[in-house]
């Protein structure tokens, strides 16, 4: 177990660097939707899903249950307005929870705020503690025929995406397709590898009560580590970029982070789950549930860009 903890830092380190490669935000990819009428963000969103989806196909079929992926629930009203909660808590803090690890790497100070929020979020939630469930099951184990589709369709779609992105660079970054792609990959790794391994895991875990008897063992020791491990990949990504600067923060930009965090987590305790896992764990599984929640999420940041601009507030 200890070789996989570290290939899992391993891969959280790289995940780090190539989402602030990349300036993964979903936040900044609905201002350019509404400001600039581009596409170039979501359509890399939908490269680093395609590709997730080609490594958890691959994954389910030769692993099985011997890897962790994403299961399914039926669609609910709770996990709807988590979704929405959630995007609203994304557009308070101006980003969501990849662009605050990307902001982060950058120097800007003021998205650390974010974590006392989360953590404010979970601690209002008694039950923010939630035990680790036995592996689902998921549509591609022991169906051969649907898994190659689904691969098909996956690498069709990151296919088209990766060409349509391939000219946009910059300079000391590496292409947004190439930096897509990879986080498509090192993402979709950590899931199936680690469990409950992002930031937001970690803070809703150890604040709450330990579980009685053995299951206070289940979560993995190594994912603080791992937590910190793509903290330290997004500063280094921003250090070799030229991007880092420290920029001090201001008494309202730290309210807006922590508020935005405290949304965040009530959506996250009724999704459940972030816009993280939903992009490289739960749409690459082909979820119901998680393409759904994802689409409210992604729709309400939208029309929420689209208020604020109308509004001057942007």
């Amino acid at each position: 177990m200890i070789h996989l903890s570290l290939l899992a830092i391993g891969c959280a380190l790289l995940l780090g660097f190539f989402v602030q490669q990349a300036s993964t935000c979903a936040v900044t990819a609905a201002k350019e939707i509404v400001i600039y009428r581009k596409t170039t963000l979501l359509r890399s969103f939908l490269l680093a899903t395609g590709t997730a989806g080609m490594i958890v196909v691959t994954l389910a079929t030769v692993g099985g249950d011997r890897v962790h992926i994403a299961g399914d629930t039926v669609p609910s009203a709770s996990l709807a307005l988590g979704a929405a909660v959630f995007g609203l808590g994304a557009v308070v803090n101006d980003a969501c929870l990849f662009g605050t690890l990307s902001r982060i790497g950058q120097g800007q100070l003021r998205f650390l705020m974010l974590f006392p929020g989360l953590a404010a979020g979970f601690f209002l939630d008694t039950n923010a503690r939630m035990p680790p469930v036995p592996n689902p099951g998921n549509l591609f184990t022991g169906h051969v025929a649907l898994s190659a589709m689904a691969f098909v369709g996956f690498a069709a779609a990151a296919s088209v995406c990766f060409r349509s992105l391939m000219t946009i660079r910059h300079p000391r970054h590496l292409s947004l397709s190439v930096a897509m792609s990879l986080v498509g990959v090192t993402g979709s790794l950590l899931y199936a590898l680690q469990r409950g391994w992002s930031y937001t895991d970690v803070i809703r875990d150890y604040l709450a009560m330990p579980l009685p008897g053995p299951m206070a063992m289940m979560t993995p020791f190594a994912n603080p580590f791992v937590a910190v491990a793509m903290v330290l990949g997004s500063l280094a990504g921003g250090l070799y970029s030229q991007n880092f600067r420290v920029e001090r923060p201001r008494l309202r930009t730290l309210l807006r982070s922590f508020v935005g965090g405290l949304l965040m987590a009530v959506g996250i305790l009724m999704i459940p789950g972030g816009n993280d896992t939903l992009l490289l764990s739960a749409m690459p599984a082909l979820t119901l549930s998680g393409l759904t929640a994802y689409t409210i999420m992604t729709a309400t940041i939208l029309f929420l860009t689209v208020v604020s601009r109308r509004l001057r507030l942007l």
